[in-house]
C-alpha cells in the first residue's frame, strides 16, 4: 500500500518535536541542577580557612562567637591548628584534658552550623609531632665529620668532631658534635687535585675503638670521613622514616582526638591535616634513620657505607649515581613509612589524610595522589624570592598534576599565606592574582591564610564601611 507523503512527513515533523522537546526538557534539568548546585555548593566548594589558636588562649563563648561570624560570611570550614603562645597567661596546654574540652566544643558547634573541621596532626606549631614523641622517636639526621692527613703512616686518630656549615636556610648548625650521636661508618679516601678517587675508598669502621682509629695510611694525602647518626632533640618531630615510630604517633594524637569527639570523628572532622614538611636539618644533614644502610643494600643491590662520602664530597664519576639512588631511596622508604602509615591508619579510623606533600624526601606527584585531599600553596610574588611579582614558584603545579593522574577529585589551597615577608604589604590586585595563578592549577577548595583566634575580652575588632575609608 502506497504510504501518504504527507503523513509520513507529518509523522517525521511529530517525531523531530518531540526529540527537541526531549532535549530541551534534559538540558533544561541539567542547566536547573547546575544552578541549584551553584546556590549551594557541597562543602567541599566553599571556602575554608586557616584557625590559629595560640596558646589555645580562648574560651568555649569565643569559639563559638568566632565560629558564627566564620559562617555568616560563607566560611564552611576550619584547619585548626595550635601555636605558640601570644599571651602571657590564660594560655592552656596543647592535648590537655582542658584543651581537648575546647575541641568537643568546638566540633559541636561546628556541626551545629554545618561546618566542618581538619585538625593539624601535631603541634604547637605545624610539625607532625608534640612532647608526647619518646626520645628514640625522634626525628634523625645523618651527618658527616672528617679530617685530611698525610700518607706514609701509622695513625692513632680521635674521631674528627668538627661539623660542616652549608647555607640552608633550614639547618641547626652546631659547630661540634655533643657526644651523643651514634657511629655509622668510617671511611677513608685518597684526594688527587681535590677530588676522591673511588678506587681508594676504604672501609674503616671495623678499626675504630673508644672513639679512636689505628691505621696505616697509604702514600698521598688522604680523607677519613665519620658518619653519624643524630635525634634532633631542638623539637618534638617524629621520625618520618620510621613506621612504628610514626604508628606510635597515629595511635596517640588520634586515639586522643577520636576519644575526645566520639562518632563526629570522620564526620564534621573530616580530616587530620599535614602541613609542608619544613623540617630543620643538622649540620650538612640529611634524613636518616635505624636500619637504612641494611635497607638501601636489599633494595639497591650495593652496600651504601663504602660510597658514603659521595653524598657529600665529589668521588670521580660515582657522585651523581649515589646521589640519585639516595634521594630514590629516601623517597620510595619515606613513603613507605610516613605517607602510607599515616593514611592506613586515617582509613582505618574512618577519617582523611589532607597532606602538603612537598617539603620532604618523597617524590611529590607520588605523595600528592596518594593522600586523600592534597594540598597546594605558595604562589605569585610568594616570601619575594624574586624582585619582580613573579606567577611561577611555588609546588601548586606539582601538587595538582599528581592529584589529576591518581584521580584525586578535591583539592585544597592554603591561599595567600605570604605575599610579602613583610606584613600588610599585599594589595587587593596582588591577592587577586594570586587567586587567578590558583585557579589556573585548578584547586577546588580555597583555604586563606588565616585567622587568629583572639580573645575578646583583651582585643576589639573594629570594621570600619568602606564608604568612610580615609
Amino acid at each position: 500500500m502506497e504510504v501518504n507523503p504527507v503523513c509520513q512527513n507529518f509523522k517525521f515533523l511529530l517525531f523531530l518535536a518531540f526529540f527537541f522537546f526531549s532535549i530541551n526538557s534534559e538540558g533544561q534539568n541539567l542547566l536547573n541542577q547546575h544552578q541549584e548546585s551553584f546556590k549551594n555548593p557541597p562543602m567541599d566548594c566553599w571556602p575554608h580557612t586557616r584557625w590559629w589558636w595560640p596558646g589555645n588562649a580562648t574560651s568555649k563563648e569565643n569559639i563559638t562567637y568566632e565560629l558564627e561570624q566564620m559562617r555568616s560570611h560563607g566560611i564552611r570550614g576550619v584547619e585548626q591548628i595550635t601555636m605558640s603562645a601570644l599571651y602571657e597567661k590564660g594560655n592552656v596546654d596543647y592535648m590537655s584534658e582542658e584543651y581537648l574540652e575546647l575541641v568537643k566544643h568546638t566540633v559541636k558547634e561546628a556541626r551545629r552550623l554545618e561546618m566542618e573541621i581538619s585538625f593539624n596532626f601535631g603541634g604547637p606549631g605545624w610539625i607532625i609531632g608534640g612532647e608526647w614523641v619518646r626520645e628514640e622517636d625522634k626525628s634523625k639526621d645523618m651527618i658527616p665529620t672528617f679530617a685530611d692527613i698525610q700518607g706514609s703512616q701509622k695513625i692513632e686518630l680521635e674521631l674528627p668532631d668538627n661539623l660542616i656549615k652549608t647555607q640552608r636556610s633550614w639547618e641547626l648548625f652546631e659547630p661540634k658534635l655533643n657526644g651523643d650521636e651514634k657511629l655509622l661508618a668510617v671511611v677513608a679516601g685518597k684526594i688527587n687535585n681535590g677530588i676522591i678517587d673511588p678506587a681508594s675508598l676504604t672501609n674503616l669502621t671495623d678499626k675504630v675503638k673508644d672513639n679512636k682509629i689505628k691505621w696505616k695510611v697509604p702514600e698521598g694525602n688522604w680523607r677519613i670521613m665519620c658518619f653519624w647518626l643524630a635525634i634532633e632533640k631542638s623539637h618534638q618531630t617524629v621520625n618520618h622514616f620510621d613506621a612504628e615510630a610514626v604508628q606510635r604517633h597515629c595511635d596517640y594524637l588520634g586515639g586522643k582526638f577520636k576519644d575526645a569527639v566520639g562518632e563526629e570523628f570522620g564526620k564534621t572532622v573530616e580530616s587530620f591535616f599535614c602541613d609542608s614538611f619544613e623540617l630543620p636539618y643538622l649540620a650538612s644533614g640529611i634524613k636518616w634513620s635505624d636500619g637504612l644502610l641494611q635497607k638501601f643494600k636489599e633494595l639497591k643491590g650495593y652496600d651504601l657505607i663504602t660510597y658514603l662520602p659521595a653524598i657529600w664530597w665529589e668521588v670521580g664519576k660515582e657522585s651523581p649515581k649515589i646521589r640519585y639512588d639516595v634521594n630514590q631511596f629516601l623517597s620510595e622508604v619515606g613513603t613507605e613509612t610516613f605517607f602510607k602509615t599515616f593514611l592506613n591508619w586515617c582509613e582505618a579510623n574512618g577519617i582523611k589524610g589532607r597532606i602538603q606533600a612537598y617539603g620532604f624526601e618523597t617524590d611529590i606527584l607520588q605523595a600528592s595522589g596518594m593522600s586523600d585531599i592534597p594540598e597546594m600553596e605558595i604562589t605569585a610574588g610568594e616570601k619575594d624570592q624574586h624582585g619582580w611579582f613573579d606567577t611561577r614558584i611555588g609546588p601548586k603545579k606539582y601538587v595538582a598534576s599528581g592529584a589529576h593522574i591518581y584521580g584525586k577529585k578535591i583539592i585544597s589551597v592554603e591561599a595567600n599565606t605570604f605575599l610579602h615577608w613583610e606584613r600588610y604589604r599585599a594589595t587587593l590586585e596582588e591577592i587577586k592574582i594570586a587567586s587567578d595563578v590558583f585557579l589556573r592549577a585548578e584547586p577546588t577548595n580555597f583555604i586563606p591564610m588565616a585567622i587568629v583566634l583572639l580573645r575578646r575580652e583583651t582585643w576589639r575588632l573594629h570594621v570600619v564601611p568602606v564608604g568612610q575609608l580615609r
